[in-house]
Protein backbone atom coordinates (compact mmCIF):
# COMPACT_ATOMS: atom_id res chain seq x y z
CA UNK A 1 0.00 0.00 0.00
CA UNK A 2 2.89 2.38 0.79
CA UNK A 3 4.21 1.79 -2.74
CA UNK A 4 0.82 2.67 -4.25
CA UNK A 5 0.57 5.77 -2.08
CA UNK A 6 4.03 6.89 -3.17
CA UNK A 7 3.05 6.49 -6.83
CA UNK A 8 -0.12 8.47 -6.19
CA UNK A 9 1.87 11.29 -4.61
CA UNK A 10 4.25 11.27 -7.58
CA UNK A 11 1.35 11.52 -10.06
CA UNK A 12 -0.06 14.50 -8.14
CA UNK A 13 3.32 16.27 -8.15
CA UNK A 14 3.58 15.95 -11.94
CA UNK A 15 -0.03 16.94 -12.66
CA UNK A 16 -0.03 19.88 -10.29
CA UNK A 17 3.46 21.08 -11.17
CA UNK A 18 4.94 21.15 -7.72
CA UNK A 19 5.11 19.87 -4.16
CA UNK A 20 2.97 22.60 -2.57
CA UNK A 21 0.04 22.21 -4.96
CA UNK A 22 0.21 18.42 -4.63
CA UNK A 23 0.26 18.75 -0.84
CA UNK A 24 -2.86 20.96 -0.90
CA UNK A 25 -4.63 18.45 -3.09
CA UNK A 26 -3.68 15.53 -0.83
CA UNK A 27 -4.25 17.38 2.43
CA UNK A 28 -0.70 16.82 3.70
CA UNK A 29 2.38 18.98 4.24
CA UNK A 30 4.87 19.76 1.44
CA UNK A 31 7.57 18.04 3.49
CA UNK A 32 5.51 14.84 3.53
CA UNK A 33 5.23 14.99 -0.26
CA UNK A 34 8.97 15.61 -0.60
CA UNK A 35 9.68 12.64 1.66
CA UNK A 36 7.52 10.32 -0.46
CA UNK A 37 9.28 11.41 -3.65
CA UNK A 38 12.71 10.92 -2.08
CA UNK A 39 11.76 7.43 -0.91
CA UNK A 40 10.41 6.58 -4.37
CA UNK A 41 13.63 7.74 -6.07
CA UNK A 42 15.71 5.82 -3.53
CA UNK A 43 13.69 2.64 -4.03
CA UNK A 44 13.95 2.86 -7.84
CA UNK A 45 17.59 3.93 -7.75
CA UNK A 46 17.16 6.85 -10.17
CA UNK A 47 16.29 10.53 -10.26
CA UNK A 48 12.70 11.13 -11.33
CA UNK A 49 12.48 14.92 -11.12
CA UNK A 50 14.66 17.86 -12.08
CA UNK A 51 14.10 20.54 -9.46
CA UNK A 52 14.71 24.27 -9.84
CA UNK A 53 13.61 27.20 -7.70
CA UNK A 54 10.77 27.89 -10.16
CA UNK A 55 9.62 24.54 -11.47
CA UNK A 56 9.74 20.77 -11.27
CA UNK A 57 10.13 18.75 -14.47
CA UNK A 58 10.19 14.95 -14.81
CA UNK A 59 13.30 13.32 -16.22
CA UNK A 60 12.90 11.00 -19.20
CA UNK A 61 12.62 8.03 -16.85
CA UNK A 62 10.35 10.07 -14.60
CA UNK A 63 7.95 10.73 -17.48
CA UNK A 64 7.88 7.02 -18.34
CA UNK A 65 7.00 6.22 -14.73
CA UNK A 66 4.32 8.93 -14.67
CA UNK A 67 2.57 7.57 -17.77
CA UNK A 68 2.37 4.09 -16.25
CA UNK A 69 1.61 5.22 -12.70
CA UNK A 70 -1.16 7.58 -13.88
CA UNK A 71 -3.15 4.68 -15.31
CA UNK A 72 -2.64 2.62 -12.15
CA UNK A 73 -3.74 5.45 -9.86
CA UNK A 74 -6.72 6.33 -12.07
CA UNK A 75 -7.89 2.71 -12.08
CA UNK A 76 -7.62 2.58 -8.30
CA UNK A 77 -9.52 5.87 -7.92
CA UNK A 78 -12.25 4.67 -10.27
CA UNK A 79 -12.60 1.43 -8.34
CA UNK A 80 -12.87 3.26 -5.00
CA UNK A 81 -15.37 5.79 -6.39
CA UNK A 82 -17.51 3.01 -7.83
CA UNK A 83 -17.64 1.15 -4.52
CA UNK A 84 -18.34 4.35 -2.56
CA UNK A 85 -21.16 5.36 -4.88
CA UNK A 86 -22.81 1.93 -4.71
CA UNK A 87 -23.53 1.70 -1.04
CA UNK A 88 -21.95 4.24 1.26
CA UNK A 89 -22.45 7.94 1.79
CA UNK A 90 -20.09 10.26 -0.14
CA UNK A 91 -17.44 11.51 2.24
CA UNK A 92 -14.28 13.56 2.52
CA UNK A 93 -13.25 17.18 2.09
CA UNK A 94 -14.85 19.05 -0.82
CA UNK A 95 -12.74 22.05 -1.84
CA UNK A 96 -14.75 24.67 -3.77
CA UNK A 97 -13.81 28.02 -5.32
CA UNK A 98 -16.54 30.56 -6.07
CA UNK A 99 -16.87 34.31 -6.70
CA UNK A 100 -17.40 36.02 -3.31
CA UNK A 101 -20.90 37.44 -3.77
CA UNK A 102 -22.23 34.26 -5.40
CA UNK A 103 -20.81 32.22 -2.54
CA UNK A 104 -22.30 34.49 0.12
CA UNK A 105 -25.73 35.04 -1.46
CA UNK A 106 -26.40 31.76 -3.29
CA UNK A 107 -24.24 28.95 -1.89
CA UNK A 108 -24.03 29.75 1.82
CA UNK A 109 -27.81 29.52 2.43
CA UNK A 110 -27.75 25.97 1.00
CA UNK A 111 -24.97 24.62 3.19
CA UNK A 112 -27.00 23.81 6.31
CA UNK A 113 -29.37 21.56 4.33
CA UNK A 114 -26.44 20.06 2.40
CA UNK A 115 -24.67 19.20 5.65
CA UNK A 116 -27.80 17.49 6.98
CA UNK A 117 -28.07 15.43 3.80
CA UNK A 118 -24.35 14.58 3.58
CA UNK A 119 -22.82 14.81 7.08
CA UNK A 120 -19.63 12.98 6.04
CA UNK A 121 -18.63 15.71 3.54
CA UNK A 122 -16.58 18.62 4.91
CA UNK A 123 -16.89 21.78 2.82
CA UNK A 124 -13.93 24.07 2.22
CA UNK A 125 -15.11 27.21 0.42
CA UNK A 126 -12.57 29.65 -1.04
CA UNK A 127 -14.06 33.00 -2.11
CA UNK A 128 -12.12 34.52 -4.99
CA UNK A 129 -12.98 36.70 -7.98
CA UNK A 130 -10.03 35.42 -10.00
CA UNK A 131 -10.15 32.32 -12.19
CA UNK A 132 -8.22 29.83 -10.11
CA UNK A 133 -6.23 26.94 -11.55
CA UNK A 134 -8.50 24.06 -10.56
CA UNK A 135 -5.81 21.38 -10.79
CA UNK A 136 -2.73 23.24 -9.54
CA UNK A 137 -4.57 24.71 -6.53
CA UNK A 138 -6.22 21.47 -5.56
CA UNK A 139 -9.91 22.30 -6.05
CA UNK A 140 -12.55 19.62 -6.53
CA UNK A 141 -14.90 22.06 -8.24
CA UNK A 142 -14.95 25.77 -9.03
CA UNK A 143 -17.90 27.95 -10.00
CA UNK A 144 -17.21 30.38 -12.83
CA UNK A 145 -19.34 33.21 -14.18
CA UNK A 146 -19.24 33.96 -17.90
CA UNK A 147 -18.66 31.99 -21.07
CA UNK A 148 -16.07 29.24 -20.79
CA UNK A 149 -12.96 29.31 -22.98
CA UNK A 150 -11.80 26.10 -24.60
CA UNK A 151 -10.35 23.99 -21.84
CA UNK A 152 -9.31 20.48 -20.93
CA UNK A 153 -11.50 20.85 -17.84
CA UNK A 154 -15.09 19.61 -17.65
CA UNK A 155 -17.74 22.36 -17.42
CA UNK A 156 -21.38 21.88 -16.46
CA UNK A 157 -23.75 24.79 -17.01
CA UNK A 158 -25.84 25.39 -13.89
CA UNK A 159 -27.86 28.57 -14.40
CA UNK A 160 -27.86 32.07 -15.84
CA UNK A 161 -27.63 35.40 -14.07
CA UNK A 162 -29.95 38.24 -15.08
CA UNK A 163 -28.35 41.69 -14.86
CA UNK A 164 -29.97 45.13 -14.64
CA UNK A 165 -28.92 48.77 -14.54
CA UNK A 166 -29.84 50.54 -11.32
CA UNK A 167 -29.17 53.57 -9.16
CA UNK A 168 -30.33 55.09 -5.88
CA UNK A 169 -33.25 57.56 -6.10
CA UNK A 170 -30.94 60.21 -4.60
CA UNK A 171 -28.51 59.87 -7.50
CA UNK A 172 -31.29 60.07 -10.10
CA UNK A 173 -32.74 63.17 -8.43
CA UNK A 174 -29.36 64.91 -8.55
CA UNK A 175 -28.18 63.76 -11.99
CA UNK A 176 -31.32 62.87 -13.91
CA UNK A 177 -32.49 59.50 -15.23
CA UNK A 178 -30.91 58.11 -18.43
CA UNK A 179 -33.56 57.53 -21.12
CA UNK A 180 -31.32 55.80 -23.68
CA UNK A 181 -28.19 53.65 -23.31
CA UNK A 182 -26.01 56.35 -24.89
CA UNK A 183 -27.01 58.71 -22.05
CA UNK A 184 -24.83 56.61 -19.73
CA UNK A 185 -21.72 58.11 -21.32
CA UNK A 186 -22.40 61.34 -19.37
CA UNK A 187 -23.22 59.65 -16.05
CA UNK A 188 -21.17 58.38 -13.13
CA UNK A 189 -21.06 54.60 -13.63
CA UNK A 190 -19.81 52.03 -11.14
CA UNK A 191 -18.09 49.19 -12.98
CA UNK A 192 -17.00 45.64 -12.24
CA UNK A 193 -13.63 44.42 -13.52
CA UNK A 194 -10.88 42.03 -12.45
CA UNK A 195 -8.19 44.36 -13.83
CA UNK A 196 -7.96 48.06 -14.55
CA UNK A 197 -9.52 48.48 -17.98
CA UNK A 198 -12.14 50.35 -19.96
CA UNK A 199 -15.61 48.87 -19.56
CA UNK A 200 -18.57 48.83 -21.94
CA UNK A 201 -22.17 47.81 -21.27
CA UNK A 202 -24.09 46.07 -24.06
CA UNK A 203 -27.84 46.42 -24.59
CA UNK A 204 -30.34 44.75 -26.94
CA UNK A 205 -33.83 45.77 -28.00
CA UNK A 206 -36.02 44.69 -30.95
CA UNK A 207 -33.13 43.01 -32.72
CA UNK A 208 -30.75 45.97 -32.44
CA UNK A 209 -27.68 46.11 -30.24
CA UNK A 210 -25.72 49.00 -28.78
CA UNK A 211 -22.50 48.96 -26.75
CA UNK A 212 -21.80 51.98 -24.57
CA UNK A 213 -18.39 52.77 -23.00
CA UNK A 214 -18.95 53.77 -19.36
CA UNK A 215 -16.76 55.37 -16.75
CA UNK A 216 -17.08 56.73 -13.26
CA UNK A 217 -15.66 57.14 -9.77
CA UNK A 218 -15.37 53.44 -8.87
CA UNK A 219 -14.15 50.26 -10.55
CA UNK A 220 -13.72 47.14 -8.41
CA UNK A 221 -13.98 43.34 -8.44
CA UNK A 222 -16.66 43.06 -5.75
CA UNK A 223 -20.37 43.04 -6.57
CA UNK A 224 -21.17 43.63 -2.90
CA UNK A 225 -19.06 46.78 -2.88
CA UNK A 226 -20.70 48.02 -6.09
CA UNK A 227 -24.11 47.47 -4.50
CA UNK A 228 -23.06 49.40 -1.39
CA UNK A 229 -21.72 52.25 -3.52
CA UNK A 230 -24.92 52.37 -5.58
CA UNK A 231 -27.06 52.44 -2.42
CA UNK A 232 -24.96 55.38 -1.19
CA UNK A 233 -25.79 57.34 -4.36
CA UNK A 234 -22.29 57.22 -5.82
CA UNK A 235 -23.46 56.30 -9.32
CA UNK A 236 -25.20 53.89 -11.67
CA UNK A 237 -24.33 50.19 -11.39
CA UNK A 238 -24.84 47.04 -13.46
CA UNK A 239 -25.65 44.23 -11.03
CA UNK A 240 -27.24 40.76 -11.05
CA UNK A 241 -30.81 40.62 -9.77
CA UNK A 242 -30.00 38.08 -7.05
CA UNK A 243 -27.79 40.72 -5.41
CA UNK A 244 -30.26 43.62 -5.49
CA UNK A 245 -33.79 42.14 -5.59
CA UNK A 246 -34.54 43.24 -1.99
CA UNK A 247 -33.26 46.75 -2.77
CA UNK A 248 -35.44 47.01 -5.88
CA UNK A 249 -38.51 45.83 -3.95
CA UNK A 250 -37.90 48.28 -1.09
CA UNK A 251 -37.19 51.21 -3.41
CA UNK A 252 -33.63 51.65 -2.12
CA UNK A 253 -32.51 51.15 -5.74
CA UNK A 254 -34.39 51.94 -8.94
CA UNK A 255 -34.03 49.95 -12.15
CA UNK A 256 -33.39 52.15 -15.18
CA UNK A 257 -33.50 51.44 -18.92
CA UNK A 258 -35.85 48.55 -18.12
CA UNK A 259 -37.05 48.40 -21.74
CA UNK A 260 -33.54 47.38 -22.81
CA UNK A 261 -32.17 43.86 -22.35
CA UNK A 262 -28.72 42.86 -21.17
CA UNK A 263 -27.20 39.48 -22.01
CA UNK A 264 -27.78 36.89 -19.30
CA UNK A 265 -24.50 35.55 -17.93
CA UNK A 266 -24.05 31.77 -17.51
CA UNK A 267 -22.65 30.16 -14.39
CA UNK A 268 -20.64 26.94 -14.78
CA UNK A 269 -19.36 24.29 -12.42
CA UNK A 270 -15.86 23.34 -13.54
CA UNK A 271 -13.90 20.32 -12.36
CA UNK A 272 -10.79 18.38 -13.42
CA UNK A 273 -11.04 15.87 -16.22
CA UNK A 274 -11.38 12.29 -15.04
CA UNK A 275 -12.98 9.12 -16.26
CA UNK A 276 -15.55 9.30 -13.49
CA UNK A 277 -16.81 12.23 -11.44
CA UNK A 278 -16.23 11.63 -7.73
CA UNK A 279 -19.37 10.94 -5.66
CA UNK A 280 -18.88 13.99 -3.44
CA UNK A 281 -18.71 16.32 -6.47
CA UNK A 282 -21.71 14.64 -8.08
CA UNK A 283 -23.94 14.96 -5.01
CA UNK A 284 -22.88 18.58 -4.49
CA UNK A 285 -23.78 19.55 -8.07
CA UNK A 286 -27.05 17.61 -7.98
CA UNK A 287 -27.98 19.17 -4.65
CA UNK A 288 -27.21 22.68 -5.87
CA UNK A 289 -29.22 22.24 -9.08
CA UNK A 290 -32.20 20.93 -7.12
CA UNK A 291 -31.94 23.78 -4.61
CA UNK A 292 -31.85 26.35 -7.40
CA UNK A 293 -34.95 24.84 -8.95
CA UNK A 294 -33.74 23.60 -12.33
CA UNK A 295 -30.75 23.32 -14.61
CA UNK A 296 -30.28 26.61 -16.45
CA UNK A 297 -32.49 28.44 -13.96
CA UNK A 298 -32.29 32.21 -13.88
CA UNK A 299 -31.38 34.17 -10.78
Amino acid sequence: MDRLYGLGVYVHVIEQHGFSAAARRLGVSPSAVSRQISQLEERLGTRLLNRTTRSIQPTEIGMMLYERARDIVQSLDDAENTIMSMGSQPRGRLRISTPPTFGERVLAPMFADFQKAFPDIQLELVLSSRRVDVVAEGFDVTLRVGEMPDSALIARRLLTQTWVICAAPEYLENHGTPKRPNDLATHECLTFSEVSQRVSWRFRNDGSEVEVPVNGPLQCNSLSMLRTAALAGLGIARLPTYVIDPDLRSGALTQILSDMHMDAVPVYAVFPTSQQMSPKVRVFLDFMIEALGAVDAEI
